[in-house]
Formats: C-alpha cells, structure tokens, sequence
C-alpha cells in the first residue's frame, strides 16, 4: 500500500474527484486491508458453472499488484 501512497501523492491528487484522494491516501496507510471482490462476472467472464470461473490476466494481474 506504501505504493499507492507515494503514486497518489506524486500526482497531487490530480484526477481524483472530491474527497477521493484524501479517501485512498488513508486507506493506503491501513497496515492490513481485506478488499473483497465479486469474481464471477466481475473478474471472470460469466459461465454456467462457477467452479470453472478463471479471472482474466489483467483482472488477476490488478488485484496483484
């Protein structure tokens, strides 16, 4: 998260609306954060069975960085 402290601040908040940069520079601060995502239809293209749902490369590759 330190990261997204010091990418937010370079930009001087630019482009966030509002309240928004103050938002994510203190969440970026939180030693532990559980962010939950919906997976199927969200990072993963919707299918019949949920047990064969993959994220898309660049879902998964966001949610790691």
């Amino acid at each position: 998260m330190a990261e997204l402290t010091t990418d937010i601040q370079a930009k001087g908040g630019r482009g966030f609306p509002g309240r928004l940069f103050e938002a994510l520079t203190e969440l970026a601060r939180t030693p532990r954060l559980l962010v939950a995502l919906d997976f199927d239809g969200t990072l993963a293209p919707e299918v019949d069975d949920p047990e064969k749902a993959r994220a898309v490369p660049e879902a998964r590759a966001a949610v790691l960085a």
